[in-house]
């Protein structure tokens, strides 16, 4: 449960950042027209600000994005399609075990690759904040674990057994259909 936590916490990170990073720093800066209606601050850029980030900050974690990108979206798609095809593979009429663990051991492979590109594309990001920054962060992300917990904690107020409001893994659904459900 808190390796999910954690995936989750670094991929919305991970979003965060890089919408940090395809943003412009002229974003931040207040429009010089006060008649304006002032629009609502970007999430991200929110972030932004309240980290506190130097126009020197954004432009290392845009080359940074830059460079990780590519090599993230690689792990992405290999992770991706040896999901898919595992789960081929399981459910196919003519799987074989062998098939199975092959497809299995390549599965955790591209996800071993996957949490490797994102955890040093994160650490990359991470060495650039300073001190105060990083504690920020740290508040900002563990205000963000309190709300996600909070909302978790509502829907299950509001549907306590309710199964039909729950996503089904993929053994679940398979049991179902055994079943006749």
């Amino acid at each position: 449960m808190k390796m999910k936590k954690r995936n989750y916490l670094s991929l919305v990170l991970t979003i965060l950042l890089a919408a940090l990073a395809f943003s412009t720093v002229s974003a931040q800066e207040p429009a010089e027209d006060d008649n304006q209606n002032p629009r609502p601050v970007a999430r991200p850029f929110k972030i932004m600000l309240e980290l506190g980030l130097t126009r020197e900050q954004i432009q290392q974690v845009q080359r940074i994005y830059q460079t990780r990108r590519p090599i993230m979206q690689d792990a992405q798609q290999r992770w991706q399609s040896a999901r898919r095809n595992l789960d081929s593979a399981i459910y196919a009429d003519d799987s074989t075990d062998e098939q199975v663990k092959e497809l299995t051991k390549a599965a955790q492979l591209a996800q071993a690759e996957l949490l490797k590109e994102r955890t040093l594309t994160e650490y990359l990001i991470r060495k650039i904040l300073t001190p105060e920054q990083l504690i920020k962060f740290r508040n900002l992300r563990q205000q963000l674990m309190q709300r996600m917990n909070q909302r978790k904690n509502l829907n299950r107020q509001d549907n306590p057994n309710n199964e039909s409001q729950r996503p089904l893994n993929r053994f679940q659904q398979q049991r179902k259909l055994n079943r006749g459900q």
